[in-house]
């Protein structure tokens, strides 16, 4: 783990998708690096560890995201984190992980695998947008938003179920995933535009 004084400041720390974003300002005294992943460490307010993005000549195809660094856990995969990481395969986050930010995985062409912890609430819009190879994403129980055009593009999907918790599928939710053959939505009361 390397541990790097930085001097920045974060405008704004992503707890949701659209309307349910919440707007902080810290100064970020650290930056940890772990397996090729970059987490920022805001030591006041509430503790946040937020996964910020990726050392792409570091990370390699399975990733696991950290539960907690020095104590305090991990709640976030910020906004971008993983935008067009080429080498990533298989993600697995942890329980402590509760929001999946706007583009978190975007353009993850060769992402196929993700495994969420039981403690995720919100998937943002645009999350898993154009992870062409996706063939499973398992939705906890917990989850009760899903942005649109979370799963866009998501060619290699076949199947998925959603949690009854989930009572609305935003615009183009799973748009463009012309291989889904099957959607369990046992909750869902509302369908947007092409979803």
């Amino acid at each position: 783990m390397k541990r790097i004084f930085a001097v920045v400041t974060v405008l704004a720390v992503l707890l949701g998708n659209a309307g349910v974003s919440h707007f902080k300002t810290y100064a970020v005294e650290y930056r940890y690096e772990i397996d090729g992943v970059y987490y920022d460490f805001v030591p006041w307010g509430e503790p946040l560890l937020c996964v910020y993005g990726y050392n792409s000549e570091a990370v390699g195809p399975d990733v696991t995201v950290a539960s907690e660094i020095d104590g305090y856990p991990v709640t976030d995969i910020g906004w971008s984190a993983f935008d067009g990481c080429e080498r990533l395969e298989n993600i697995t986050l942890p329980n402590s992980v509760k929001y999946i930010n706007d583009g978190a995985f975007l353009n993850c062409r060769n992402l196929k695998y993700a495994e969420l912890g039981a403690g995720v609430q919100k998937i943002g819009s645009i999350a898993f947008e154009f992870c062409e190879s996706l063939q499973g994403v398992n939705i906890p129980d917990g989850v009760t938003e899903i942005g649109s055009y979370a799963f866009f593009g998501c060619k290699s999907l076949t199947e998925i179920s959603l949690p009854e918790n989930v009572a609305v599928l935003f615009e183009a939710v799973f748009a463009d995933c012309e291989n889904l053959a099957a959607v369990n939505m046992p909750g869902v009361r509302q369908i947007g535009r092409w979803a």
